[in-house]
Protein backbone atom coordinates (compact mmCIF):
# COMPACT_ATOMS: atom_id res chain seq x y z
CA UNK A 1 0.00 0.00 0.00
CA UNK A 2 2.77 2.58 0.79
CA UNK A 3 4.54 1.83 -2.19
CA UNK A 4 1.64 2.65 -4.34
CA UNK A 5 0.98 5.74 -2.58
CA UNK A 6 4.60 6.76 -3.27
CA UNK A 7 4.07 5.90 -6.75
CA UNK A 8 1.22 8.03 -7.06
CA UNK A 9 3.00 10.63 -5.57
CA UNK A 10 5.69 10.64 -8.15
CA UNK A 11 2.97 10.39 -11.01
CA UNK A 12 1.25 13.35 -10.10
CA UNK A 13 4.69 14.97 -9.24
CA UNK A 14 5.95 14.64 -12.43
CA UNK A 15 2.35 15.82 -14.06
CA UNK A 16 2.62 19.17 -11.75
CA UNK A 17 6.06 19.62 -13.01
CA UNK A 18 5.48 18.82 -16.61
CA UNK A 19 2.64 20.99 -16.85
CA UNK A 20 4.12 23.69 -14.92
CA UNK A 21 7.15 23.66 -17.84
CA UNK A 22 4.33 24.20 -20.33
CA UNK A 23 2.97 26.98 -18.40
CA UNK A 24 6.36 29.36 -18.20
CA UNK A 25 6.72 28.63 -21.98
CA UNK A 26 3.51 29.57 -22.56
CA UNK A 27 4.00 32.61 -19.99
CA UNK A 28 7.52 33.56 -22.14
CA UNK A 29 6.21 33.48 -25.48
CA UNK A 30 2.95 35.17 -25.24
CA UNK A 31 4.00 37.83 -22.70
CA UNK A 32 3.76 40.38 -24.94
CA UNK A 33 0.34 40.12 -26.71
CA UNK A 34 -1.21 42.54 -23.16
CA UNK A 35 0.86 45.39 -24.25
CA UNK A 36 -0.66 45.43 -27.62
CA UNK A 37 -4.18 45.00 -26.41
CA UNK A 38 -3.97 46.57 -23.12
CA UNK A 39 -7.20 48.87 -24.07
CA UNK A 40 -9.52 46.33 -25.15
CA UNK A 41 -9.03 43.13 -24.08
CA UNK A 42 -6.46 41.27 -21.06
CA UNK A 43 -4.90 37.75 -20.95
CA UNK A 44 -4.27 35.06 -18.47
CA UNK A 45 -2.57 31.82 -18.04
CA UNK A 46 -3.50 28.86 -16.44
CA UNK A 47 -2.37 25.05 -15.59
CA UNK A 48 -4.13 22.00 -13.24
CA UNK A 49 -3.24 18.78 -12.62
CA UNK A 50 -5.66 16.13 -11.82
CA UNK A 51 -6.85 12.83 -11.18
CA UNK A 52 -10.18 10.75 -12.07
CA UNK A 53 -11.85 7.49 -13.39
CA UNK A 54 -12.90 6.33 -16.30
CA UNK A 55 -17.09 5.82 -16.52
CA UNK A 56 -18.21 2.48 -17.77
CA UNK A 57 -20.75 3.80 -20.09
CA UNK A 58 -20.78 0.44 -21.71
CA UNK A 59 -20.39 -3.19 -20.93
CA UNK A 60 -17.89 -3.77 -23.24
CA UNK A 61 -15.39 -1.20 -21.86
CA UNK A 62 -13.55 -4.37 -20.49
CA UNK A 63 -10.37 -4.33 -18.62
CA UNK A 64 -9.79 -0.76 -20.53
CA UNK A 65 -11.36 0.77 -17.64
CA UNK A 66 -9.83 -0.40 -14.80
CA UNK A 67 -7.24 2.36 -14.81
CA UNK A 68 -7.26 5.89 -12.38
CA UNK A 69 -6.00 8.67 -15.31
CA UNK A 70 -3.57 11.73 -13.86
CA UNK A 71 -2.38 14.24 -16.08
CA UNK A 72 -2.69 17.86 -16.56
CA UNK A 73 -4.21 20.92 -18.60
CA UNK A 74 -2.84 24.30 -19.50
CA UNK A 75 -4.73 27.43 -21.10
CA UNK A 76 -4.18 30.62 -22.62
CA UNK A 77 -7.50 33.02 -22.02
CA UNK A 78 -8.29 36.32 -23.20
CA UNK A 79 -10.49 38.16 -21.31
CA UNK A 80 -13.81 40.47 -22.50
CA UNK A 81 -14.74 43.57 -21.01
CA UNK A 82 -17.61 45.06 -23.50
CA UNK A 83 -15.70 46.43 -26.42
CA UNK A 84 -17.99 44.33 -28.71
CA UNK A 85 -21.92 44.53 -27.71
CA UNK A 86 -22.07 40.38 -27.57
CA UNK A 87 -19.28 40.66 -24.85
CA UNK A 88 -21.65 42.05 -22.52
CA UNK A 89 -24.28 40.23 -23.83
CA UNK A 90 -22.54 37.12 -22.91
CA UNK A 91 -21.41 38.65 -19.42
CA UNK A 92 -17.98 38.90 -20.67
CA UNK A 93 -16.81 35.76 -21.33
CA UNK A 94 -13.28 34.23 -22.25
CA UNK A 95 -12.21 32.65 -24.95
CA UNK A 96 -9.16 30.63 -24.85
CA UNK A 97 -7.25 27.36 -26.01
CA UNK A 98 -6.60 24.71 -23.57
CA UNK A 99 -3.86 21.80 -24.47
CA UNK A 100 -4.22 18.10 -21.99
CA UNK A 101 -2.26 15.77 -21.19
CA UNK A 102 -3.85 12.43 -20.03
CA UNK A 103 -1.70 9.69 -18.89
CA UNK A 104 -4.19 6.21 -18.31
CA UNK A 105 -1.64 4.55 -16.14
CA UNK A 106 -2.60 1.29 -18.43
CA UNK A 107 -0.91 -0.38 -20.82
CA UNK A 108 -4.44 -0.66 -22.54
CA UNK A 109 -4.93 2.87 -23.31
CA UNK A 110 -2.05 4.30 -23.10
CA UNK A 111 -1.65 8.23 -23.08
CA UNK A 112 -3.56 11.00 -24.85
CA UNK A 113 -3.04 14.82 -26.04
CA UNK A 114 -5.29 16.88 -27.11
CA UNK A 115 -5.29 20.74 -28.28
CA UNK A 116 -9.07 22.24 -27.94
CA UNK A 117 -10.11 25.74 -28.17
CA UNK A 118 -12.67 26.62 -25.31
CA UNK A 119 -15.23 29.45 -24.18
CA UNK A 120 -15.33 30.00 -20.34
CA UNK A 121 -18.15 31.75 -18.47
CA UNK A 122 -18.53 32.82 -14.87
CA UNK A 123 -21.60 32.17 -12.62
CA UNK A 124 -22.76 34.31 -9.73
CA UNK A 125 -22.44 38.19 -10.02
CA UNK A 126 -19.40 39.09 -8.16
CA UNK A 127 -17.14 38.53 -11.07
CA UNK A 128 -14.10 39.97 -9.63
CA UNK A 129 -14.73 38.67 -5.99
CA UNK A 130 -12.69 36.73 -3.80
CA UNK A 131 -13.99 33.53 -4.42
CA UNK A 132 -16.34 32.89 -8.29
CA UNK A 133 -16.79 29.86 -10.00
CA UNK A 134 -15.91 29.39 -13.83
CA UNK A 135 -17.67 27.06 -16.36
CA UNK A 136 -15.64 25.89 -19.31
CA UNK A 137 -16.38 23.80 -22.44
CA UNK A 138 -14.10 23.19 -25.71
CA UNK A 139 -14.32 21.15 -28.62
CA UNK A 140 -10.95 20.45 -30.55
CA UNK A 141 -8.49 17.64 -31.78
CA UNK A 142 -6.72 14.58 -30.42
CA UNK A 143 -3.80 12.31 -30.15
CA UNK A 144 -3.90 8.45 -28.51
CA UNK A 145 -0.68 6.81 -28.39
CA UNK A 146 -1.84 3.22 -27.55
CA UNK A 147 -5.42 2.72 -29.95
CA UNK A 148 -7.27 -0.22 -30.56
CA UNK A 149 -5.42 -3.25 -32.45
CA UNK A 150 -6.13 -6.43 -33.51
CA UNK A 151 -2.75 -7.78 -33.31
CA UNK A 152 -0.83 -6.25 -30.25
CA UNK A 153 -3.94 -4.40 -28.38
CA UNK A 154 -7.10 -6.00 -29.14
CA UNK A 155 -8.33 -5.05 -25.15
CA UNK A 156 -8.86 -1.08 -26.03
CA UNK A 157 -12.61 -0.87 -27.52
CA UNK A 158 -12.48 2.65 -26.05
CA UNK A 159 -10.46 4.25 -29.33
CA UNK A 160 -9.83 2.60 -32.47
CA UNK A 161 -7.27 4.69 -34.09
CA UNK A 162 -4.63 7.70 -32.95
CA UNK A 163 -6.97 10.55 -34.26
CA UNK A 164 -9.40 11.58 -32.25
CA UNK A 165 -12.12 14.67 -31.12
CA UNK A 166 -11.53 16.13 -27.66
CA UNK A 167 -14.55 17.27 -25.59
CA UNK A 168 -13.08 19.00 -22.19
CA UNK A 169 -15.41 20.91 -19.60
CA UNK A 170 -14.12 21.74 -16.39
CA UNK A 171 -16.29 23.56 -13.60
CA UNK A 172 -14.12 25.51 -11.36
CA UNK A 173 -13.91 27.67 -8.00
CA UNK A 174 -11.02 29.82 -7.89
CA UNK A 175 -9.81 32.05 -4.92
CA UNK A 176 -7.81 35.19 -5.38
CA UNK A 177 -5.04 35.87 -3.51
CA UNK A 178 -3.91 39.17 -5.41
CA UNK A 179 -4.13 41.01 -8.38
CA UNK A 180 -2.46 38.57 -10.52
CA UNK A 181 -2.30 34.84 -9.19
CA UNK A 182 -5.90 32.91 -8.60
CA UNK A 183 -5.83 29.37 -7.37
CA UNK A 184 -9.04 26.99 -8.67
CA UNK A 185 -10.06 23.47 -8.14
CA UNK A 186 -12.98 22.00 -9.47
CA UNK A 187 -14.47 18.99 -11.57
CA UNK A 188 -13.58 18.14 -15.13
CA UNK A 189 -15.59 16.04 -17.79
CA UNK A 190 -12.70 15.05 -20.66
CA UNK A 191 -13.98 12.87 -23.71
CA UNK A 192 -12.67 11.52 -26.38
CA UNK A 193 -13.84 9.84 -29.50
CA UNK A 194 -13.04 9.61 -33.36
CA UNK A 195 -16.91 10.21 -34.18
CA UNK A 196 -16.53 6.93 -35.50
CA UNK A 197 -14.67 7.59 -38.36
CA UNK A 198 -12.55 4.03 -37.23
CA UNK A 199 -14.09 0.59 -35.36
CA UNK A 200 -14.08 0.17 -32.30
CA UNK A 201 -15.23 3.57 -30.94
CA UNK A 202 -16.47 3.31 -27.61
CA UNK A 203 -15.51 6.60 -26.98
CA UNK A 204 -13.52 7.54 -23.48
CA UNK A 205 -14.75 9.49 -20.76
CA UNK A 206 -12.68 10.77 -17.62
CA UNK A 207 -13.94 12.20 -14.68
CA UNK A 208 -11.18 14.18 -12.83
CA UNK A 209 -10.93 16.07 -9.73
CA UNK A 210 -8.36 19.06 -10.79
CA UNK A 211 -6.60 21.51 -8.94
CA UNK A 212 -4.25 24.31 -10.31
CA UNK A 213 -3.59 28.48 -10.61
CA UNK A 214 -4.35 31.31 -13.16
CA UNK A 215 -2.14 34.24 -13.65
CA UNK A 216 -3.21 37.49 -15.23
CA UNK A 217 -0.30 38.82 -17.38
CA UNK A 218 -2.10 42.70 -16.49
CA UNK A 219 -1.67 44.09 -13.36
CA UNK A 220 -4.64 46.85 -14.08
CA UNK A 221 -7.66 45.27 -15.96
CA UNK A 222 -10.52 48.08 -18.08
CA UNK A 223 -13.61 48.67 -16.87
CA UNK A 224 -16.91 46.70 -17.78
CA UNK A 225 -18.67 48.52 -20.48
CA UNK A 226 -22.20 47.77 -21.31
CA UNK A 227 -22.70 47.90 -25.08
CA UNK A 228 -25.93 46.57 -25.78
CA UNK A 229 -27.90 46.65 -29.27
CA UNK A 230 -32.04 46.35 -28.98
CA UNK A 231 -33.20 43.37 -30.48
CA UNK A 232 -35.30 43.76 -33.81
CA UNK A 233 -38.24 40.68 -34.02
CA UNK A 234 -37.17 38.69 -37.16
CA UNK A 235 -39.70 35.96 -39.22
CA UNK A 236 -38.96 32.24 -39.38
CA UNK A 237 -35.88 31.55 -41.54
CA UNK A 238 -35.55 28.63 -43.91
CA UNK A 239 -32.21 26.56 -43.39
CA UNK A 240 -30.58 24.29 -45.42
CA UNK A 241 -27.48 22.42 -44.55
CA UNK A 242 -25.42 19.40 -46.84
CA UNK A 243 -22.99 17.67 -44.72
CA UNK A 244 -20.58 14.28 -45.43
CA UNK A 245 -17.68 12.84 -43.67
CA UNK A 246 -16.63 9.20 -43.28
CA UNK A 247 -17.14 6.51 -40.59
CA UNK A 248 -16.56 2.53 -40.35
CA UNK A 249 -19.17 -0.12 -40.90
CA UNK A 250 -20.10 -2.44 -37.33
CA UNK A 251 -17.33 -4.50 -38.08
CA UNK A 252 -13.44 -3.86 -37.53
CA UNK A 253 -11.34 -3.40 -41.08
CA UNK A 254 -14.05 -2.59 -43.17
CA UNK A 255 -12.25 0.84 -43.49
CA UNK A 256 -14.31 4.26 -43.49
CA UNK A 257 -17.53 4.40 -45.83
CA UNK A 258 -18.53 7.95 -46.60
CA UNK A 259 -21.85 9.65 -45.82
CA UNK A 260 -23.92 12.37 -46.91
CA UNK A 261 -26.98 13.89 -45.08
CA UNK A 262 -29.37 16.43 -46.15
CA UNK A 263 -30.82 19.25 -43.50
CA UNK A 264 -34.09 21.52 -43.83
CA UNK A 265 -35.34 23.28 -40.83
CA UNK A 266 -36.72 26.83 -39.97
CA UNK A 267 -35.24 28.75 -37.62
CA UNK A 268 -36.70 31.26 -35.10
CA UNK A 269 -34.17 33.83 -33.50
CA UNK A 270 -36.24 34.78 -30.22
CA UNK A 271 -33.18 37.18 -29.02
CA UNK A 272 -29.98 38.24 -29.76
CA UNK A 273 -28.53 34.61 -27.93
CA UNK A 274 -31.22 31.77 -28.77
CA UNK A 275 -33.07 30.65 -31.96
CA UNK A 276 -35.00 27.68 -31.47
CA UNK A 277 -35.10 24.97 -35.05
CA UNK A 278 -37.17 22.44 -36.33
CA UNK A 279 -37.06 20.74 -39.62
CA UNK A 280 -36.10 17.30 -41.37
CA UNK A 281 -33.18 15.35 -41.65
CA UNK A 282 -31.83 12.88 -44.28
CA UNK A 283 -29.22 10.09 -43.80
CA UNK A 284 -27.34 8.22 -46.55
CA UNK A 285 -24.85 6.29 -45.04
CA UNK A 286 -22.62 3.56 -47.22
CA UNK A 287 -21.09 2.13 -44.09
CA UNK A 288 -25.25 1.21 -42.85
CA UNK A 289 -25.77 -0.28 -46.57
CA UNK A 290 -22.62 -2.75 -46.02
CA UNK A 291 -23.54 -3.49 -42.50
CA UNK A 292 -26.80 -3.87 -44.29
CA UNK A 293 -25.32 -6.39 -47.02
CA UNK A 294 -22.97 -8.50 -44.08
CA UNK A 295 -26.26 -9.05 -41.53
CA UNK A 296 -26.55 -13.00 -41.20
CA UNK A 297 -29.50 -12.24 -38.54
CA UNK A 298 -31.81 -10.67 -41.44
CA UNK A 299 -34.86 -12.98 -43.26
CA UNK A 300 -34.17 -14.33 -46.74
CA UNK A 301 -35.46 -12.38 -49.14
CA UNK A 302 -35.02 -8.43 -50.49
CA UNK A 303 -32.91 -6.16 -48.15
CA UNK A 304 -34.09 -3.49 -46.11
CA UNK A 305 -33.36 0.32 -47.58
CA UNK A 306 -30.24 1.74 -45.50
CA UNK A 307 -31.47 5.40 -46.03
CA UNK A 308 -33.04 7.14 -43.00
CA UNK A 309 -35.12 10.14 -42.38
CA UNK A 310 -36.24 12.08 -39.29
CA UNK A 311 -37.83 14.97 -37.84
CA UNK A 312 -35.85 17.41 -35.36
CA UNK A 313 -35.31 20.05 -33.29
CA UNK A 314 -33.57 21.70 -31.00
CA UNK A 315 -31.58 25.20 -30.37
CA UNK A 316 -28.62 27.80 -31.53
CA UNK A 317 -26.77 30.22 -28.65
CA UNK A 318 -25.18 32.36 -30.66
CA UNK A 319 -21.68 33.88 -29.28
CA UNK A 320 -21.09 36.43 -31.92
CA UNK A 321 -19.69 34.60 -35.45
CA UNK A 322 -19.63 31.33 -33.65
CA UNK A 323 -23.03 29.41 -31.94
CA UNK A 324 -23.70 26.00 -30.53
CA UNK A 325 -26.09 23.57 -31.48
CA UNK A 326 -28.22 20.99 -29.50
CA UNK A 327 -30.63 18.65 -31.63
CA UNK A 328 -33.21 15.77 -30.59
CA UNK A 329 -34.30 13.66 -33.66
CA UNK A 330 -36.89 11.20 -33.94
CA UNK A 331 -36.57 8.59 -37.16
CA UNK A 332 -40.13 8.28 -39.17
CA UNK A 333 -38.46 6.47 -41.81
CA UNK A 334 -36.08 3.87 -40.63
CA UNK A 335 -36.58 0.24 -42.22
CA UNK A 336 -33.08 -1.48 -40.98
CA UNK A 337 -33.42 -0.05 -37.17
CA UNK A 338 -30.31 -0.64 -36.30
CA UNK A 339 -29.85 2.15 -34.00
CA UNK A 340 -32.68 3.65 -31.08
CA UNK A 341 -35.94 5.84 -32.48
CA UNK A 342 -33.72 8.75 -31.16
CA UNK A 343 -30.50 10.38 -32.10
CA UNK A 344 -28.84 13.49 -30.50
CA UNK A 345 -26.61 16.14 -32.27
CA UNK A 346 -24.34 18.89 -30.61
CA UNK A 347 -21.67 21.03 -32.38
CA UNK A 348 -20.47 24.25 -33.53
CA UNK A 349 -21.44 26.72 -36.55
CA UNK A 350 -19.58 29.58 -37.73
CA UNK A 351 -20.49 32.48 -39.67
CA UNK A 352 -18.72 33.35 -43.01
CA UNK A 353 -21.63 36.03 -43.68
CA UNK A 354 -24.85 36.75 -42.00
CA UNK A 355 -26.21 33.32 -44.58
CA UNK A 356 -23.52 31.67 -45.03
CA UNK A 357 -21.97 29.38 -42.67
CA UNK A 358 -19.68 25.72 -41.89
CA UNK A 359 -20.68 23.46 -39.23
CA UNK A 360 -19.22 20.58 -37.02
CA UNK A 361 -21.16 18.51 -35.54
CA UNK A 362 -21.35 14.93 -33.87
CA UNK A 363 -24.34 12.93 -34.27
CA UNK A 364 -25.22 10.00 -31.44
CA UNK A 365 -27.57 7.38 -30.28
CA UNK A 366 -27.10 7.62 -26.15
CA UNK A 367 -23.38 7.04 -25.24
CA UNK A 368 -22.56 5.42 -28.92
CA UNK A 369 -21.36 8.45 -31.50
CA UNK A 370 -22.57 7.59 -35.02
CA UNK A 371 -21.03 10.37 -37.03
CA UNK A 372 -18.98 13.62 -37.27
CA UNK A 373 -20.56 15.48 -39.58
CA UNK A 374 -18.63 18.65 -41.39
CA UNK A 375 -21.55 20.67 -43.32
CA UNK A 376 -21.97 23.94 -45.20
CA UNK A 377 -25.49 25.61 -44.89
CA UNK A 378 -27.29 28.43 -46.20
CA UNK A 379 -30.01 30.77 -45.01
CA UNK A 380 -32.75 31.10 -47.65
CA UNK A 381 -34.18 34.03 -46.71
CA UNK A 382 -32.85 36.85 -44.63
Amino acid sequence: MNNNKALLGVKLNNNFFVGLIFFIALLFSIGKIQAQNEKKYTYSLSTSVFRGFILRHSKEIGVAGNSFPAGFYSEFNRHHYGHQSWESRHRYPDFGVSFYYVNYNSPVTGRSYALAPHYKIYLGKKRDGIFRLTYKMGLGIGLNDTPYSRDTNHQNQLLGSRFCFSIPTTLDAELKINKQIRLNSGLSLIHFSNGAIKKPNKGINVIALTGGFRYHLATTTPSYQQNEEAFDQQSVRAVLILSGGAHEPNFVGAGAKPFFNLTAYGSKKVNHKIAWLAGVDVFWSLALKEDIQYDVDLEPGPLPDYKRAAVTAGFEYFINDLSIIGQIGVYFYDPYHKYAFFYERIGLKYYINPRLFTSLTLKAHYANAEMAELGVGYYLNQ
